[in-house]
């Protein structure tokens, strides 16, 4: 965001402010623009979950300093007309982070305002609270505040987003071959289950939910195993899935020392509010009970899987 021109260094012959005149180094302002404009633009693409770069960002910053730069120097009126500035904020926000639509692009420019709002109020805060009593305050200090307070405010509303995804439910697809199941699963974040061969995290769904994929023979070894049958773990080790079974130890509210078998799919995919979890390492845990009274979901899944791959769809 172009900031106004700062009083960074202080000469002797100003009217009207103690005798003192102003003198703003060309070099120093637009280094103070740049470095702000990036740090508003970097934490609204950390806020919004934009793919864009570090140099891209650097340099539509440095647009936007040199913006600054000539407001200044040349003393225009038609540079500082509120039409330009907004087209000047306009480019630098769709150039930087490069929404896929109409909304994308109205959110990120709402996330880059309310970014430019908070940090100039905490930077000139902390500038003045730093600077001499009387005196404005100097770059260091305004820059000092304005890191402050992106870091800040991207920590507290990141970690608000993450909250706001509890408790959610995801559409699910288990894919093995040619056949793939569909069903809910819950964000369960006690859900820390690890197969302890591949390290990889375990989403753990109903047997109902899950056995469209199953082969016939892995089916019955599977329902063997539910009924208390000994014979179906020697049936689930000689089945056409015996590369893909895991076994996963557990310990429970009332059990200890538990063991969910389970096996390794071709791929996972979670979708929820317009984003798309993908991935391949994950073991899905086989659980022969309901896991929901209602039926909302079928299947618990740990923050560590939702931590894979995403993509904006």
């Amino acid at each position: 965001m172009p900031v106004q021109a700062m009083p960074l260094v202080l000469g002797p012959e100003q009217e009207g402010v103690a005798g003192l005149t102003r003198y703003v180094y060309v070099d120093v302002l637009f280094c103070v623009n740049w470095l702000m404009n990036f740090l508003i633009l970097w934490a609204t693409a950390g806020f919004c979950g934009a793919r864009t770069g570090v140099p891209r960002l650097l340099a539509l910053s440095a647009a936007g300093a040199g913006y600054s730069v000539l407001v200044e120097v040349s003393r225009a009126g038609w540079l500082e007309t509120p039409l330009l500035k907004i087209a000047v904020l306009l480019l630098m926000v769709l150039l930087g982070l490069r929404p896929r639509d109409l909304a994308s692009g109205a959110r990120y420019v709402t996330c880059f305002l309310t970014f430019c709002f908070s940090v100039a109020g905490a930077a000139f805060a902390v500038g003045y609270l730093a600077g001499v009593p009387g005196q404005e305050p100097g770059s260091a200090a305004v820059l000092g505040g304005a890191a402050l307070a992106s870091m800040g405010v991207q920590t507290v509303i990141s970690r608000a987003r993450r909250r706001s995804l509890l408790p959610g439910t995801y559409d699910t697809e288990v894919r093995v071959g040619e056949r793939t199941a569909r069903f809910q699963s819950y964000l369960d974040t006690g859900n820390q289950l690890k197969d302890p061969i591949s390290g990889w995290p375990v989403l753990v769904a109903e047997h109902k939910a899950i056995e469209v994929v199953m082969p016939d023979d892995v089916r019955a070894a599977f329902q063997a195993v539910a009924a208390g049958d000994t014979e179906g773990l020697e049936q689930l080790g000689q089945n056409s899935w015996s590369t893909r079974m895991r076994v996963i130890p557990f310990d429970s509210l009332g059990r200890s020392n538990g063991m969910l078998l389970g096996f390794k799919p071709d791929s996972l995919v979670l979708s929820s509010r317009g984003k798309r979890y993908a991935t391949s390492r994950v073991v899905i845990g086989v659980y022969g009970r309901s896991l929901s009274a209602d039926g909302a979901y079928r299947a618990l899944v740990g923050p560590e899987v939702i931590g894979s791959r995403t993509e904006e769809r």
